[in-house]
């Protein structure tokens, strides 16, 4: 197998990796960052080489198919990469409620309420933690049930007229989830409201 075939495996393969990422980085734990890392450097090579296939291809007048291939598939891969989505929640359809709390070193969790009584709650904080499950509203409290044996809390009570607490990173932030383990939990989970639909009002969409 010649070099032009083992650059254009490496490339796809690379490509489908980043393009799949939604669906193992959730299962690499605390090797997030520096696969994550590993990626961006194999990146930056492929675009370094991109350059240096472009050189050689002049060299030779553009003669060489199989470089000029290379070049195209580069060129495919590279531009993709960098334009296609990075959010994929947003092709998991509309949300009725998004809360979210943004702590030290970049650490996050994002409460999501979906209109089909599903939940999805994620924790990103040197790798990510994602527990999913179906949910009731009773008034102003919300009773989760998870299903992928992942840890959450039971329930969570919506303070939407909640102007108490303010956190700068979420200055349009319109109320609070205080998320409870059990019924005499005194420390709770505190996730500011971003989106708020449960009344048919769209605040503001977490990103």
């Amino acid at each position: 197998m010649d070099r032009f075939k083992w650059i254009a495996i490496a490339v796809i393969l690379f490509f489908i990796t980043v393009n799949t990422s939604y669906f193992w980085s959730k299962e690499v734990g605390i090797w997030l960052i520096p696969l994550s890392l590993l990626l961006v450097i194999i990146y930056l090579c492929f675009f370094i080489l991109f350059f240096i296939q472009i050189f050689k291809a002049a060299n030779e007048k553009f003669s060489n198919n199989k470089r000029l291939y290379t070049i195209i598939l580069l060129v495919i891969v590279l531009f993709l990469t960098a334009i296609l989505p990075k959010n994929p929640n947003k092709w998991e359809g509309e949300n009725l409620l998004v809360a979210a709390h943004k702590g030290a070193a970049s650490c996050s969790t994002t409460l999501r309420l979906k209109p089909d009584g599903k939940f999805k709650y994620t924790s990103v904080c040197f790798g990510i933690e994602e527990t999913r499950g179906t949910y009731k509203i009773n008034g102003d409290t919300v009773f989760f049930e998870p299903t992928n044996d992942k840890e959450m809390y039971t329930f969570g009570i919506i303070c939407s007229n909640d102007t108490t607490l303010r956190y700068p990173p979420y200055p349009d932030a319109t109320g609070i989830v205080r998320l409870y383990r059990n019924r005499t939990d005194s420390i709770t989970r505190e996730l500011y409201i971003l989106t708020n639909n449960l009344c048919g009002t769209v605040v503001k969409e977490v990103k």
